[in-house]
C-alpha cells in the first residue's frame, strides 16, 4: 500500500556517480582521489568522477589568445548533494590547440585532458566533497588557471522554509508482481512534489533506493516529477522503495510472489462491503459504503465480483454508477494468505483489484476503476467467508463438525447430554411441569395456545385467528340459545 513520509533526507549514500552527457560530440570519464581542502575538516578521501564534454566554443573562446588561459564555472556555490550528483560545468579557453591540460582539485591531480582545435576544454565534474571552499585548477605548458568554489552542507543550503514548499509523493504501477511478470517488465516508480528541473536552487536529482541500497539517481522534470524502474531479479517478499532528496523522502512497498499457486482459500462466497474513498482521483468528503462480494471456486480461483462504484469525470463529462458484476472480470487463481493483484478491462474502464484472502476467511484490499483522463474511482474492500473457513463443516467453532462444541455429546449445551439445555434430571422436562418440550402442552396432544402452530406430531393446525377459549364460550352460548328456543315452542303448543 501507499506509504508517503516527508522527512529531511540525510546525505547517507557515499558513492561516485557518472552523470549523463549534456551534449556535444564526445565524452571522457575519469576517476581519481581528491583529499579534502586544507580549510575543511579532514575525512576519508572521496572518489571523483568527471565527464569531459567537447562542445562548440563561443565567440569569446574562439578569439582568445593561446597564451592566455581562462576558466569559468557555472556556479560558485553548490550543495553537497548537488556537487555529488549534478556537478559543476566548467568552460575553459585560451589554450593552444590540441594541448595537454592537467586537471586537479585541491592540488590533487585528477586527469589529463586534451583541448580541441580551438584551444577550448569544456566539461562537467561531480565529486563528493565536505562543506567548505575547494579549488579547481587547470595547467598546461603555456600556463595555468584556477577558481575556487564552495560546497555548503545540505541542511544549510536547503533551509526549513525552502523545504516546506515541497511535498514528495511516490507511486508504483504495481503493488503485487509475480517473478515472471517482473522478469518481463520492471515495476515502474514515479515520484512527484520535488523541485522542478528549472528550479535554480534545486536539487534537481532524486535517489532511488531499494531495501536500503542505492539503485540510481533520477533527474526531475519541469513539473518536479521523477521516474525510475525496479527490475528483476528480486527475492520473494516485500520490497521497500524510497525516493530520497534533501527536501524530503517518500516510500512505498510492493510484493514479489511466486508464479506457483499455493494452498487456495476456502471455496465459497465471501460477503462484505466497499468504502469508496475517491472518484475522478479526487478524495470524497462523503465516503459511501456499499455491499460487495466475490466467490472462490473449486479450483481456487477468485471470481464473480459483485458490487457498485460511483464514477466522476474531472473534465465535466458527467458521473454515474458502474457495476463490477458486468466488468468482465477474469477468474484468477489465488493463494491463501498471499497478496494478489489482478488487472482487467472492459470496453471503457481499466480495473485493478488487489488484496489478500486469508485462510481464516477474512479478506481485504483495494479496488480501482480508471476512466483514463476522467480519473479513477478508488475503493477499499473487506469481506468474510460465508461458511466454515477451516474446512470441518462447522462455522461456529465446533472442532469436529458434529454440532457439539465441547465434545460432551450434547449439541445444544446441555450438561447431561440429554438434548435438553435446561433439564437437570434428564427426564426431558426442564421445569417439572409435565411439559417436556416447553411449548405449554403437557399432554402432547396438540397446540397449547390454539394459535394454529405445530402440534407434537409435527402437523400444522389451521389458524383460526382467535384464542382457543373463545370458540368454547361461543359454542356454549349457541347451545343455550337453541335449548331456550325449543322450550319456548313447547310451551306455546301446550297453551293451544
Amino acid at each position: 500500500m501507499l506509504k508517503t513520509e516527508k522527512k529531511r533526507a540525510p546525505s547517507r549514500l557515499r558513492r561516485a556517480r557518472l552523470l549523463g552527457a549534456l551534449g556535444g560530440t564526445a565524452a571522457l570519464i575519469v576517476s581519481a582521489t581528491i583529499p579534502a581542502a586544507a580549510n575543511v575538516a579532514s575525512s576519508d578521501a572521496p572518489e571523483f568522477s568527471a565527464e569531459f564534454i567537447v562542445v562548440d566554443g563561443d565567440e569569446a573562446q574562439v578569439d582568445a589568445q593561446a597564451d592566455n588561459p581562462q576558466i569559468s564555472l557555472d556556479k560558485s556555490t553548490i550543495s553537497a548533494w548537488s556537487m555529488q550528483r549534478e556537478g559543476i560545468i566548467t568552460n575553459s579557453w585560451g589554450w593552444a590547440p590540441d594541448s595537454s591540460v592537467t586537471i586537479s582539485v585541491n592540488g590533487d591531480e585528477m586527469h589529463q585532458a586534451t583541448t580541441d582545435e580551438q584551444g577550448t576544454l569544456n566539461f562537467r565534474f561531480t565529486v563528493e566533497l565536505p562543506a567548505g571552499v575547494h579549488t579547481l585548477a587547470l595547467e598546461s605548458a603555456e600556463g595555468s588557471v584556477s577558481q575556487d568554489f564552495t560546497v555548503v552542507a545540505d541542511d544549510e543550503y536547503y533551509d526549513d522554509e525552502y523545504v516546506s514548499n515541497f511535498d514528495p509523493q511516490i507511486s508504483a504501477d504495481r503493488w503485487v508482481v509475480t517473478e515472471s511478470e517482473l522478469a518481463e517488465k520492471p515495476v515502474g516508480i514515479r515520484g512527484t512534489g520535488f523541485p522542478a528541473s528549472s528550479n535554480p536552487t534545486g536539487p534537481i536529482t532524486v535517489d532511488l533506493i531499494l531495501n536500503g541500497e542505492f539503485v540510481e539517481t533520477l533527474n526531475t522534470d519541469i513539473l518536479g516529477a521523477a521516474e525510475g524502474e525496479i527490475s528483476a531479479p528480486l527475492a520473494l517478499g516485500e520490497q521497500d522503495v524510497t525516493l530520497l532528496s534533501p527536501v524530503g523522502e517518500a516510500s512505498i512497498t510492493f510484493t514479489v510472489v511466486s508464479d506457483d499457486q499455493g494452498e487456495a482459500p476456502a471455496a465459497g462466497s465471501y460477503d462484505g462491503a466497499t468504502v469508496q474513498t475517491h472518484a475522478g482521483d479526487v478524495e470524497m468528503d462523503d465516503q459511501d459504503e456499499r455491499p460487495f462480494s466475490f466467490e472462490i471456486d473449486s479450483e481456487g480461483r477468485l471470481s464473480n465480483l459483485s458490487g457498485q462504484y460511483w464514477w466522476f469525470c474531472r473534465g465535466g463529462n458527467g458521473s454515474g454508477f458502474g457495476d463490477f458484476d458486468s466488468s468482465q472480470f477474469p477468474a484468477t487463481p489465488i493463494t491463501a494468505d498471499r497478496p494478489f493483484e489482478i488487472h482487467w478491462t472492459d470496453s471503457v474502464t481499466d480495473y485493478v483489484i488487489r488484496g489478500t484472502v486469508n485462510a481464516d476467511g477474512s479478506a481485504s484490499g483495494m479496488l480501482f476503476a480508471s476512466l483514463g483522463i476522467c480519473g479513477s474511482s478508488i475503493l477499499t474492500w473487506s469481506t468474510e467467508f460465508d461458511g466454515d473457513a477451516g474446512g470441518d463443516g462447522d462455522a461456529d467453532g465446533d472442532a469436529n463438525g458434529d454440532g457439539d462444541a465441547n465434545g460432551d455429546g450434547d449439541a445444544d449445551g446441555d450438561a447431561n447430554g440429554d438434548g435438553d439445555a435446561g433439564d437437570a434430571n434428564g427426564d426431558g422436562d426442564a421445569n417439572g411441569d409435565g411439559d417436556a418440550n416447553g411449548d405449554g402442552d403437557a399432554g402432547g396432544d396438540g397446540d397449547a395456545n390454539g394459535s394454529g402452530g405445530d402440534d407434537d406430531s409435527g402437523r400444522e393446525l389451521p389458524d383460526t385467528g382467535v384464542p382457543g377459549l373463545v370458540p368454547s364460550i361461543m359454542l356454549t352460548f349457541v347451545l343455550l340459545a337453541l335449548g331456550a328456543g325449543l322450550m319456548l315452542r313447547a310451551g306455546r303448543r301446550a297453551m293451544v
